[in-house]
């Protein structure tokens, strides 16, 4: 999923940076944007990959889902730290996880 991220990324700013196009190059993401987008994503990741794990399975039963969402917290956790301006977003989440657990 990562790697599909950035490919995406990638295309729109070869896309738009085409001379054609440079009456919209104003839409291109500025570094610091990109940086948030790709934070943003990190953590989006985490619980895709939570969820694609869980969803694997036709009956997930507690043996598989609590150590997933044990994982998708620590994840999380790790993720405050390193992004403490989302951390009060992924705080919510972690909240919702506990409170659902």
């Amino acid at each position: 999923m990562w790697l599909t991220f950035n490919y995406f990324v990638q295309a729109i700013s070869d896309f738009l940076a085409h001379p054609s196009r440079a009456d919209l190059a104003r839409y291109l993401l500025t570094p610091n944007q990109l940086a948030v987008l790709t934070h943003i994503h990190q953590v989006f990741e985490v619980s895709h990959q939570a969820q694609q794990l869980v969803s694997s399975e036709k009956t997930p039963t507690l043996s598989l889902v609590l150590p997933a969402y044990e994982l998708l917290i620590d994840s999380w956790r790790t993720l405050c730290q390193q992004y403490p301006e989302l951390a009060p977003y992924i705080s919510l989440g972690i909240a919702k996880v506990e409170e659902y657990i």
